[in-house]
């Protein structure tokens, strides 16, 4: 039962109380006027609303207005309309989720109907803290010309937590000498890659038990810190507090710092913000912007083959079965190159000195250099790096066709598109330009090795699905990459002519750009 705390011309707002959470939040269920003259009453009956209480306000109901131009199959809606509405929901930092399954909630019934959505759910900022995984949905419409909508607060999809190794861990001062321990109990027999992988899943299990214990309720144990803190504060009103409470006072705000330090990490990190430091009570921010990135990437239903399919089992299957075609399955090979014609081998590099031994410091200094809370980055690329842009090989081609026309230079530029080339690529293509460039066996048989003992699964909502043993393509991490698209672009080398830049000081042959 919901406690009424207004009622007004266009809605009517209850107060509940989810008691599961021991959360209060409030819901108006509006019904807005068609009669424009009365829309501006409808937003400040709203706006009162919200200065009457303080809690998560959750808005539904037929708005009788549109929010965005795309909220109309055709013709134009009203811009000052639209103007009014967002300006609404920037005042009050009110959020308008997408609407799963359809575009539109109510129809004229037409022969060319005409198709508006006039339904929707609306709510605050803090929502998502409370209820992450809000989903807003529709029913069939049956005997009316409104499509109803619900709102699914998704409490029924449950996964299971995948291991991740959590940057809040390093405040616990004895992990280091910890995992050293756990690392050293572990002594598998057999080659390097077996020995590696044992010793990693042991310590993942060990891991995983001692962050339960130490970490796995840090809420609980936050609220009870918070409570006793309360109780010695309202003490410190009334007479000193002994020794043993003064004692306990500071130990308790210690205690507190830490979590609350903790927490800041943890949500940092899902987050992905880098350009924020941690220790400026940011915690908030963090976790907005991790439910976030959640409902982002939150998958509750596609549509394949024309039909819908809902469940993480039944979306998984789906996706496992589409790239075990694309990636799983290897492809023949249908024709063969003739590289000596391509490639010029009496300029070959000697690639030779790649296949010497590596030594500690080289492995060392190769893993020490990379960023602790990111994974690495190619310094060869233009993207995603301090200081260059990803659209700088669009900005350098525009300059090279403009030279070309200025100069009045005969040339042409070719665009190929490779579409999903590094999830197709047959391997045996890449070792055979891999041996045409010069590089040699072992070289060649390690890469080879590193292709074939590719494995992937497909993560669904936070719940990893299907396996697949990888045939073809490449892992976007993958050493190769560079040396396929220098050898495949080789292959114009003989019939292109780069064009000479700045007087001929530099030349430019071809440009690789990620596009969408």
């Amino acid at each position: 039962m919901g406690t009424l705390i207004h009622k007004g011309t266009f809605s009517i707002t209850l107060e509940f109380t989810n008691t599961s959470l021991n959360i209060k939040w409030a819901c108006t269920s509006v019904y807005g006027p068609n009669d424009r003259t009365l829309k501006f009453e409808f937003w400040n009956e709203l706006r009162t609303v919200r200065n009457l209480h303080e809690l998560s306000w959750l808005i539904c109901g037929d708005f009788n207005t549109s929010f965005t131009f795309n909220d109309k199959n055709n013709g134009i809606p009203n811009p000052r309309e639209i103007a009014n509405a967002q300006q609404f929901l920037g005042d009050l930092n009110l959020i308008d989720p997408p609407l799963h399954g359809r575009k539109f909630t109510w129809t004229n019934g037409q022969p060319n109907p005409l198709w508006v959505r006039l339904d929707r759910f609306l709510y605050t900022h803090d929502w998502p803290l409370f209820f992450p995984r809000t989903i807003q949905s529709s029913f069939p419409r049956i005997g009316s010309d409104h499509s109803p909508i619900y709102l699914d607060f998704g409490n029924h999809y449950t996964r299971s937590r995948i291991f991740r190794f959590e940057k809040s861990w390093y405040s616990n001062d004895l992990l280091e000498s910890l995992i050293q321990g756990w690392w050293s109990d572990q002594n598998p027999v057999g080659c390097g890659a077996y020995i590696i992988t044992k010793k990693f899943a042991y310590l993942k299990s060990k891991l995983r038990l001692w962050a339960k214990e130490n970490f796995g309720a840090s809420n609980i144990h936050k609220k009870s810190l918070l409570a006793d803190l309360n109780s010695l504060d309202t003490i410190r009103e009334s007479r000193n507090l002994s020794e043993d409470e003064s004692t306990r006072f500071a130990h308790i705000q210690s205690e507190l710092h830490i979590l609350l330090k903790q927490e800041e990490i943890y949500w940092k990190q899902r987050s992905r913000i880098t350009w924020l430091k941690e220790g400026d009570a940011n915690t908030k921010y963090f976790h907005l912007l991790a439910n976030g990135r959640r409902n982002k990437n939150f998958i509750p239903r596609i549509r394949s083959n024309g039909n819908w399919i809902e469940g993480n089992q039944e979306i998984g299957k789906n996706f496992t079965d589409h790239f075990q075609n694309l990636i799983g399955t290897p492809i023949p090979h249908r024709f063969l190159l003739n590289w000596h014609h391509l490639f010029n081998f009496k300029d070959r590099v000697d690639l030779s000195s790649l296949e010497l031994p590596f030594s500690f410091d080289e492995i060392k200094n190769a893993v020490f250099d990379l960023n602790a809370d990111k994974a690495p980055v190619d310094n060869s690329q233009s993207g995603f790096i301090k200081g260059r842009c990803i659209a700088d090989n669009i900005i350098a081609a525009q300059e090279v066709i403009f030279n070309l026309q200025k100069r009045k230079i005969l040339g042409y530029a070719l665009k190929v598109d490779f579409a999903k080339a590094f999830d197709s690529l047959d391997w045996n293509f890449l070792l055979e330009i891999l041996e045409a460039r010069g590089f040699g066996n072992r070289w060649i048989s390690w890469i080879h090795t590193i292709l074939k003992s590719a494995k992937t699964q497909i993560l669904i909502n936070g719940t990893t699905q299907g396996y697949i043993r990888c045939k073809r393509g490449l892992r976007q991490e993958f050493v190769v990459p560079e040396a396929w698209v220098a050898g495949a672009f080789l292959i114009f080398r003989n019939s292109i002519k780069p064009y000479l830049a700045n007087g001929g000081g530099n030349s430019l042959l071809h440009q690789i750009h990620a596009g969408p």
